[in-house]
């Protein structure tokens, strides 16, 4: 044995992901694809096995991926890019594109 930790598969991690209307276990797998889509604070709180029940540190998730203040604050030293391809600006996701207008970015052209 060589002391290493077996490589755990996304697919065999279930995530808890906090949502504003009610909690949702989804694998680690579909989290890292899809994120918190355009509830952007939106993020993994537990992890479990899928095929054991037994409970994970949330450490277990990759940073990118959890979306929680480090992982933002990595993204804003620019340790890594958002992992679902948004901007990042003055500590929240941006959705655009925006209509221009004041206060509001002007989006790729300009």
């Amino acid at each position: 044995m060589d002391g290493r930790e077996p490589e755990v598969r996304p697919e065999d991690v279930l995530v808890l992901v906090r949502h504003p209307f009610g909690d949702v276990w989804a694998t680690l797998a579909t989290w890292r694809e899809h994120g918190p889509g355009s509830r952007l604070l939106v993020r993994p709180v537990a992890a479990k096995s899928r095929l054991t029940g037994e409970s994970l540190p949330v450490t277990m998730i990759p940073l990118p991926y959890r979306n929680d203040d480090e992982s933002r604050a990595a993204v804003r030293r620019g340790e890594f890019p958002v992992p679902w391809g948004r901007p990042f600006e003055t500590g929240a996701y941006v959705c655009g594109p925006f209509p221009p207008g004041p206060g509001r970015p002007s989006g790729p052209s300009g």
